[in-house]
């Protein structure tokens, strides 16, 4: 309920923060990672006497005891004074990122809507102009949790049933059919470029240091992460779409100013 949240929110005081992070903030499990022209025994001063005097913390990473359950529906949801509609399309996994499945699933994922030349925007968008935007992702797999299959676009409330209706011949031509080789070499490209041209930078080679550290506890993720995604072959990633995306199972939100039905307030007017 947001207006429940706001009001939460309004009841903070500065008392408050200031316990909550003598409580919860500490050492233990905390990660720092440094890159550049750094003096490492001064660095290590600086450390020392900024997180020295700090207790370990008792907050511990919780992994998600309830799985969510597939289930079919639709449901539209009415906001004033939005002048547009977004549309979302989504499914429970059931599998965390170190599941043998999620990488070809992540890469056909992409492959539908990672970025501008997959199909969602390359048709949609690009050949009928119903988005002003639209993409596919994999979500929700912090702490080691399972996560989630999303498509989510932003329609005019007018183009609203025209753009549900692209997306879903999209999508269900993407679960039955799956991807080309062409395309899957597409994104392999895609996907290991932008990886290697993001450590040119001192702060992208830290985030992936970190990134690294923090998923997998492993640095040598950081070597063989491509060496991965290039190993992953046509039928893993077809077979992983059609074992996960069941056009059956997909819950479809829309929310804007629409009413119960999705159609536009003015229409009602």
């Amino acid at each position: 309920d947001p207006d429940t949240a706001i009001k939460d929110i309004n009841k903070i005081t500065v008392e408050n923060l200031k316990k909550y992070h003598q409580d919860k903030f500490g050492t233990g499990s905390m990660v720092l990672v440094f890159v550049g022209d750094v003096d490492h025994k001064e660095l290590d001063e600086i450390v020392s006497n900024a997180f020295g005097p700090w207790k370990e913390s008792e907050v511990k990473q919780k992994k998600e005891s309830e799985l969510a359950t597939k289930a079919s529906g639709k449901v539209y949801v009415s906001m004033q004074d939005k002048t547009s509609t977004d549309f979302l399309v989504g499914t429970p996994l059931l599998i965390d990122r170190f599941h043998p499945d999620y990488l070809p699933l992540y890469l056909g994922t992409y492959a539908l809507g990672g970025n501008f030349s997959a199909r969602l925007m390359q048709t949609v968008r690009v050949k009928e102009g119903l988005t002003y935007g639209i993409n596919s992702s994999l979500s929700g797999f912090g702490n080691r949790n399972d996560g989630y299959w999303l498509v989510g676009g932003t329609f005019s409330p007018n183009l609203l049933p025209t753009g549900e209706s692209s997306t879903m011949r999209e999508i269900n031509s993407w679960s039955s059919g799956g991807i080309s080789q062409k395309e899957l070499d597409t994104v392999k490209t895609t996907l290991t470029g932008n990886y290697s041209v993001g450590f040119d930078t001192t702060g992208g080679l830290a985030a992936g240091i970190l990134s690294s550290i923090e998923t997998y506890n492993d640095l040598k993720e950081i070597d063989q992460y491509p060496f991965k995604v290039n190993a992953v072959t046509l039928e893993q990633v077809n077979e992983a779409i059609k074992k996960y995306i069941k056009t059956d199972n997909l819950y479809q939100v829309a929310a804007g100013s629409i009413d119960k039905d999705g159609k536009p307030f003015s229409d009602n007017q």
